[in-house]
């Protein structure tokens, strides 16, 4: 459900422009029938205010990549937790993963993820999930003439920074132990085989994947 509420001393919600519009209502969950709940909360603008609130309302914290930004993130999140006095292992009471595609190469795999990453930007773009973009790449997501010199991030940029793996079972394997070592009080790992342009066939052979080929080498831990 959602509302709006403009009145003589409240403005619900305020006059401000949200995703490329004006923002009309806010949406309301409903509290829980059935006792506390764990709430789960995705680390983006990493304010030290927005870490307190967490720590406040004991939120937990998503990071969705895997790349060096999850150590800034992870290492902040603790830091708010000391300071009301929780001494936790880096990755405690954290959620850290990213989207996967996996084939028999890498090659294969980036080759396959490519298209599905561009139909990533095409959406999300607009959306200012993409915040290195200028206004003119952002257009050229959705103008095929355009596309190819806008010189926009491709799935081996997304692979570099963490927020993608591709590759053969070993291959995924191999990075999730090494998110294991750095974060030695990380207890839940989560990928992403959905998105924007990504065929159900896509999405259920990566799961089916993870599930045969890689997830046997964890539970043995």
């Amino acid at each position: 459900p959602s509302f709006s509420h403009h009145g003589k001393r409240y403005q619900i919600p305020a006059d401000v422009w949200h995703r490329g519009g004006k923002l009309e209502d806010i949406t309301v969950v409903p509290k829980p029938l059935h006792g506390e709940v764990e709430m789960w909360q995705p680390i983006t603008s990493a304010t030290q205010r927005g870490y307190d609130f967490m720590v406040k309302h004991g939120i937990n914290g998503v990071i969705a990549t895997i790349g060096d930004p999850a150590d800034k993130f992870a290492q902040e999140y603790q830091s708010a937790l000391l300071r009301v006095g929780t001494e936790t292992q880096l990755g405690e009471r954290l959620a850290i993963g990213c989207q996967i595609h996996i084939a028999e190469t890498k090659e294969k795999a980036l080759k396959e993820a490519q298209p599905f990453y561009e139909e990533l930007l095409k959406g999300l773009a607009p959306l200012g999930r993409f915040p290195n973009l200028s206004d003119d790449q952002i257009k050229s997501t959705f103008a095929p003439q355009l596309a190819p010199s806008a010189g926009l991030p491709t799935i081996h940029d997304a692979v570099n920074e963490g927020s993608w793996i591709c590759g053969p079972p070993e291959h995924v394997i191999e990075k999730l132990q090494e998110l294991q070592n750095r974060f030695p009080g990380l207890e839940r790992v989560f990928i992403a085989a959905g998105g924007l342009g990504i065929p159900p066939s896509a999405m259920l052979a990566d799961i089916d994947s993870f599930a045969n080929d890689v997830m046997p080498v964890f539970t043995k831990i």
